[in-house]
């Protein structure tokens, strides 16, 4: 998955109980933008073996988005901030 590009983890938080908490930017709606969110989660995961829970920060011009992806083995669904 990883091909040795630089990855930026926008922000990553450790929380009382342990987990990580990861804020994501994202300027468009658009579903490879989700994918993106996913394969950073994974390698964060990797990493730590900790939870995850991603929030999504959409740009001032996305009213909605969709935050949940079926990729049938692995279900991914996000919180996000319009």
């Amino acid at each position: 998955m990883y091909s040795g590009e630089l990855i930026t983890i926008e922000e990553l938080f450790r929380l009382k109980d342990d987990s990580l908490l990861h804020l994501g930017y994202c300027s468009s709606a658009d579903q490879h933008d989700l994918f993106r969110l996913t394969e950073l989660d994974l390698l964060i995961y990797e990493k730590f073996e900790k939870r995850i829970q991603t929030v999504v920060v959409f740009g001032p011009t996305i009213e909605d988005a969709e935050l949940f992806l079926d990729l049938a083995a692995v279900k991914y669904k996000n919180d996000a901030v319009f």
